[in-house]
């Protein structure tokens, strides 16, 4: 899994430049009064899923499946403030 970070006001742009590229809205999850907001998009191979907690400046883009690397350059070619995050080791055997 690859991870990113970028300003909350970003979030519309990073899911228009993934919808231009073919990624496809699979669910939206916004429940009311919590002030989260999670976005679901994915291609054939790959998922993204971009989340936002009211409260915090920063968003989370987190990118995965077998075409990650196709869609981590993707998000990097954006001229857009995204700070990608270092590998988290996976607690799964």
């Amino acid at each position: 899994m690859m991870s990113y970070t970028c300003p909350k006001e970003m979030l519309p742009m990073v899911e228009a430049a993934l919808a231009t590229h073919g990624y496809t809205l699979e669910s939206l999850f916004c429940p009311r009064g919590s002030g989260i907001m999670m976005v679901m998009m994915s291609d054939r191979d790959c998922n993204v899923l971009l989340s936002h907690n009211k409260p915090d400046e920063l968003a989370q883009i987190e990118v995965w499946g077998a075409a990650q690397a196709a869609a981590s350059d993707l998000l990097e070619t954006l001229p857009l403030a995204l700070r990608k995050q270092p590998p988290v080791a996976s607690g799964m055997c």
